[in-house]
């Protein structure tokens, strides 16, 4: 499953999406390389940031973020679908033609 999440986040490019880079597994630590973020991470400036409201920062990313990466993996099954059918069409056309 994780490695189906990888492959998404691969395929993602979006001036607000942190560009994912790759992975790679070090003594059983799976290990998420991102692109260089130069104040530091999001977790960091929530824990530095006393008056962020949390729950409004989930919300506000849930609610912008997550339809747009669902509209995003539908059209790429979608895509992936077609070009399958493409793929078994044109072998059953192949095959028809050589018998």
């Amino acid at each position: 499953m994780i490695r189906h999440e990888i492959d998404i986040c691969t395929k993602l490019h979006h001036p607000h999406i942190l560009q994912f880079l790759g992975a790679c597994l070090v003594d059983s630590y799976l290990h998420l390389v991102s692109q260089y973020v130069e104040n530091g991470t999001l977790n960091d400036y929530i824990l530095s940031e006393a008056r962020v409201d949390r729950s409004r920062l989930v919300r506000h990313h849930t609610s912008h973020y997550v339809p747009h990466l669902i509209e995003h993996s539908l059209k790429r099954q979608r895509r992936e679908s077609h070009i399958s059918t493409r793929k078994e069409l044109s072998t059953e056309t192949s095959k028809r033609t050589i018998s």
